[in-house]
């Protein structure tokens, strides 16, 4: 676990309260019994197949993954990784994981059926104990569009639910059926209705307890159309659930949504529908920082050294290659400021985590500044503690990420926004940073100073923001400590090195957001919260860093959060209240050992009890 959640730990202990960047989510007790022996595709008579599945796995988990697992993509072979992919998964709580299967793959041509990659994926995912939803979706070329080849479809569904009707319970109809990318624009709604209906009397015929969820909608106002149509053709009579993406809608903003949903699909002849979160995620990642931007981060840096730390040699600077990205990243981060900080005579080198520890504990250089740079406020446990000792002992920590130390995060996390009043932080700063400065007389943010405690410390605005002649607020700041700790952290919003989109954050954002939804999600009635995706992918730029784990399968902070979340509440946790508000919520639980929690956050501060 990461020093971070560590610290949250201990923060709830002592005052059995989550902070305001949590969420919490339900927990589900997985009951792991030894599998059975069956072949794939025996083709068992048994009907009942779900409860069979449920003695031997457990209830399906509540948190649950989207993983291409059975993409075989030279850019991107998750099927290679699938077993590592379920073991990772199982070990974090989860068992029940979304994946693709995909027609063009499994008949590529009429009369040829390629069935090894998918025989290969159930048996692994029944080794693992763990549950597939299997969506079935992507004709072939010989077969596109789907609509106009319904009996071709029905072929394919029914061969599909004959070989893993005994081994996969769930069936979602279709991906995003409501945008172009997977289902043609001109096609009526009436034609994905049909396709559906036979999909689910196929399904139905082979396997009475199988789960037919209906194909998760992409999260645009189009969904809401395609869902009344839907509903007032009665596809209410063919499905057991409905699937949606809600992509960029972030806790308390997902009730009302689920409340529309639920009024769409409550008719007199039908039996309630659950909603299932087939996909939600954030991208957590970086842009290559700009030589403008480059080039003032430089002269901040500059300034900061010579004029306020008074280095009179040059300082030697280390950069942690966090394994954020792939080496030409890396080098696009880091390579334009890298080319100006030399030109003042500096070093500056690029070091792995071993290399970086070892610096932390080398005795300093005197009249020499050590300087340690990191480009995100997410970092390895084992450097927390490290990099606080180096700054008491006189060196420094240039934070392009925002301030690494995590037990100050939550202070940290509305820092910014409270000082420059921006409504919508912490995206602000890449849409209204403009004109660098330095004002003598900036508005201070002593985020790092116990407001109860104070301590000896300089604080020295170093770069502020504007927009058209409007004041924002400081993004870079430089503390010096004159007390406890003899040295500085040089600290930089979050932003300078995040992607400016509205799901593209750093690690600790990513985790807010998820917790968050999925909290909301369960207090509503949520049954399973699949987030898109398990693993960080190469396949394309939209999606890579979307994961609960990185390519090398190092988790991430939304993976460590959801997992001791679950283990602090343990089984059983039940709400006691909750109140949804503008931008927030309060909400108390109790787990059971009648231990209670309030869950509280909103968008100027979290709140402690």
């Amino acid at each position: 676990m990461s020093g971070f959640w560590k610290k949250q730990l201990q923060t709830m202990k002592n005052s059995k309260t989550i902070l305001g960047a949590f969420g919490i989510c339900a927990l589900i007790l997985l009951l792991w019994r030894p599998a059975g022996n069956r072949a794939i595709g025996s083709n068992s008579n048994d009907t009942s197949v779900a409860a069979s599945y449920k003695n031997e796995f457990g209830e399906k988990s509540f948190w649950a993954v989207h993983s291409h697992i059975t993409r075989t993509d030279p850019a991107d072979n998750e099927f290679a990784s699938r077993e590592r992919t379920l073991r990772v998964a199982k070990k974090l709580g989860i068992n029940f994981v979304r994946t693709g299967f995909i027609w063009r793959d499994i008949q590529p041509e009429p009369n040829r059926w390629q069935w090894a990659k998918f025989d290969s994926v159930v048996l692994s995912a029944r080794q693992q104990q763990v549950y597939l939803l299997g969506v079935l979706h992507a004709p072939p070329s010989w077969a596109f569009p789907a609509h106009e080849h319904l009996n071709e479809w029905a072929m394919f569904v029914d061969s599909v639910v004959t070989r893993y009707g005994d081994e996969v319970t769930d069936w979602e109809i279709w991906n995003e059926p409501n945008i172009g990318k997977f289902w043609p624009k001109t096609a009526p709604v009436e034609r994905y209705f049909d396709l559906v209906k036979r999909s689910y009397q196929i399904i139905k015929r082979k396997r009475p307890g199988a789960t037919v969820v209906l194909g998760g909608m992409a999260n645009q106002p189009s969904a809401f159309i395609f869902w009344e149509r839907l509903v007032e053709l009665g596809v209410a009579d063919y499905c057991d659930a409905v699937a949606y993406h809600p992509y960029g809608v972030v806790g308390e903003e997902l009730a009302p949504i689920l409340q529309r949903i639920r009024g769409i699909f409550s008719t007199p002849r039908s039996s309630p529908k659950a909603i299932w979160i087939t996909e939600y995620g954030w991208g957590a990642w970086r842009h290559p920082l700009h030589p403008a931007l480059s080039n003032a981060l430089t002269q901040v840096l500059h300034y900061c050294f010579e004029q306020e730390l008074k280095i009179k040699q040059p300082p030697a600077i280390l950069v942690l290659d966090d394994g954020y990205t792939a080496e030409t990243e890396i080098c696009d981060l880091y390579e334009p400021l890298r080319q100006q900080i030399e030109t003042f005579g500096w070093r500056i080198d690029l070091v792995d985590i071993e290399a970086l520890l070892k610096f932390l504990q080398t005795t300093m250089q005197p009249g020499r500044q050590n300087v340690v740079m990191v480009s995100t406020n997410q970092l390895p446990g084992e450097l927390v503690e490290p990099l606080i000792d180096f700054v008491q002992r006189g060196g420094s920590v240039v934070a392009l990420g925002g301030a690494p130390f995590p037990k100050y995060t939550a202070r940290l996390n509305i820092v910014w926004s409270r000082g420059q009043g921006e409504e919508d932080a912490p995206e602000w700063m890449n849409r209204t940073l403009r004109n660098f400065n330095m004002p003598a007389n900036a508005p201070a943010n002593h985020f790092l100073r116990d407001p109860k405690a104070p301590q000896a410390v300089r604080y020295v605005p170093l770069l502020s923001a504007n927009r058209q002649g409007q004041a924002l607020g400081d993004v870079a700041a430089l503390f010096d400590y004159q007390g406890e700790k003899k040295g500085a952290l040089i600290a930089f919003t979050n932003s300078l090195t995040i992607k400016s989109t509205k799901r593209s954050v750093t690690y600790h954002e990513q985790a807010i957001a998820i917790l968050k939804t999925a909290l909301v999600y369960w207090l509503e009635g949520g049954r399973h919260f699949f987030i898109y995706e398990f693993r960080d992918q190469e396949r394309n730029t939209k999606d890579k860093f979307y994961g609960l784990v990185e390519k090398d399968f190092r988790l991430k902070d939304a993976a460590q959060a959801m997992t001791w979340l679950q283990q602090q509440l343990g089984v059983g946790a039940v709400v006691r209240s909750k109140n949804y508000f503008n931008d927030g919520a309060i909400i108390e639980l109790e787990n059971s050992e009648s231990e209670r929690y309030v869950v509280t956050w909103g968008r100027e501060a979290a709140a402690s009890f």
